[in-house]
């Protein structure tokens, strides 16, 4: 809401915003749908292959489910990743741990992890979309992004939550630690971009657990607290050094003991 206040964006019609893909398709590719059909000055409202506005599950190809999958699993990806076309993984972790003069903390409530996906927010993917568990989308978006530090609430759901797909956690090359509470709020979760070759770890410095007071008001109920502060290291930096994990002290890795 802050961002179309921001851009003077108070109303606007979803079937104005569609663009035309050139013949026959119908979902659009990385760089179509991010940098090609997309206002560069103005971040909203944005424009979306037709299907988003005309759809239903019946008339979908194999092709066209993936691809709409893999557009909904980017939509936090930096525009430099869409260009390239290569996202973070085992073999170039080391390329992303670069120093920079900013650290970007990226926090997400997302809700139930494996829940399924809709097509523009209410059209429902083919039955065997959704009975399949490796269809999810919410999961990569906690792992594509430009992020330098993920910090998720809400990590866990009936079904094993984000701790489920860690298959996808090393396919992003991004590592973490989900805690869980003792009390029954849910638990939290951080992830950092890198590896254990890298040098990259996270440390848990302190947990809080808390409940509060029942009140004595029938529609004032308690809060359920559960907190806790992380301590990240990043590993390896532009001059190759590497990070002592007891002191905090920077050697060459070469060096290493």
């Amino acid at each position: 809401m802050q961002s179309f206040l921001k851009h003077s964006i108070e109303e606007y019609k979803f079937a104005d915003l569609a663009y035309t893909l050139p013949g026959k398709r119908r979902v659009s590719t990385f760089k179509e749908h991010y940098i090609q059909y997309q206002d560069p000055e103005v971040p909203l409202p944005s424009w979306r292959p037709p299907i988003l506005i005309s759809c239903k599950h019946h008339d979908l190809t194999e092709d066209e489910c993936y691809d709409l999958l893999e557009l909904y699993r980017s939509v936090l990806l930096s525009k430099n990743v869409i260009k390239t076309g290569e996202f973070r993984n085992p073999d170039n972790a080391a390329e992303s741990q670069k120093d920079t003069y900013h650290l970007s903390l990226l926090t997400l409530n997302l809700g139930n992890i494996n829940g399924k996906p809709c097509i523009g927010g209410h059209v429902k993917f083919p039955s065997w979309i959704r009975k399949d568990p490796n269809c999810v989308v919410l999961p990569y978006l906690v792992f594509r992004n430009g992020a330098d530090n993920v910090g998720l609430c809400e990590a866990n759901d009936p079904v094993g939550g984000i701790a489920r797909h860690q298959h996808i956690v090393r396919d992003h090359a991004v590592l973490g630690m989900v805690v869980h509470a003792e009390i029954t709020a849910p638990p939290v979760a951080v992830f950092v971009r890198g590896t254990h070759e890298v040098g990259s770890f996270v440390d848990l410095l302190g947990q809080r657990q808390y409940v509060t007071e029942q009140k004595t008001k029938p529609d004032n109920k308690f809060w359920i607290i559960h907190g806790c502060i992380f301590r990240p290291a990043f590993g390896q930096v532009t001059s190759g050094e590497m990070v002592d994990t007891s002191s905090g002290i920077r050697w060459n890795k070469n060096n290493s003991p």
